[in-house]
């Protein structure tokens, strides 16, 4: 039976694999951290994550978990995205805990490059 199983989880995860292929290669951006110059690909989704701990002082301590950021591809040079957030503060033994406003935007690739020359 459980051959049966591996075989119909590897027949139908094949299209998967041989699909990621023809995929351009993805850039990603740390939620709030850092920013890659291109976009993603239309009609793609990326989604990435990932977490921050901050400690302000002996008894304020602020953790985001997780930190989500989705990105839809519209055309080759337009992207929708969303960043989700939920934080946790302690502070002075007080705990409180919640999702953060949910941030919408946009990134844009205007120009392309040739050498140091905007196109």
């Amino acid at each position: 039976m459980v051959r049966y199983l591996l075989g119909l989880v590897f027949f139908f995860g094949m299209p998967g694999i041989i699909l990621a292929q023809d995929m351009p290669p993805i850039q990603l951006d740390r939620p709030d951290q850092t920013e890659s110059p291109s976009t993603v690909p239309a009609g793609y989704v990326q989604v990435e994550a990932g977490l921050l701990y901050e400690t302000y002082n002996s008894t304020t301590t602020i953790a985001v978990y997780p930190t989500i950021l989705w990105k839809y591809g519209i055309n080759q040079i337009f992207e929708l995205r969303l960043i989700t957030e939920h934080a946790t503060q302690k502070e002075s033994g007080r705990k409180t805990s919640g999702i953060l406003p949910v941030t919408v935007g946009f990134k844009t690739n205007l120009l392309q490059e040739k050498g140091i020359i905007p196109l």
